[in-house]
């Protein structure tokens, strides 16, 4: 019985750690999603980034990420509200 009360714990370390790496994982893939799209546009990440804060545009890489894919035309428009797309 002791044995298995202290593995509990462990297990519960090793099962939060993994989960906390898959959402460093979702985030990375976010990044070059977005990436991918806005140089598509003729723009750098980091440029878009920084113009979406300088212009207090609040959208988080998840949604921005998705947007990328599901839909090209709001990406274009959320990065020409931005002041970086044409």
């Amino acid at each position: 019985m002791e044995g298995s009360d202290r593995s509990c714990p462990s297990r519960l370390a090793v099962l939060a750690l993994s989960s906390s790496q898959e959402k460093g994982d979702f985030r990375g893939v976010w990044i070059v999603r977005i990436n991918a799209a806005s140089r598509e546009l003729g723009v750098s990440y980091s440029r878009l980034i920084g113009a979406m804060e300088k212009q207090g545009i609040d959208i988080d890489r998840k949604i921005l990420a998705d947007l990328a894919i599901s839909d090209p035309n709001a990406f274009k428009k959320v990065a020409q509200a931005a002041g970086v797309a044409s």
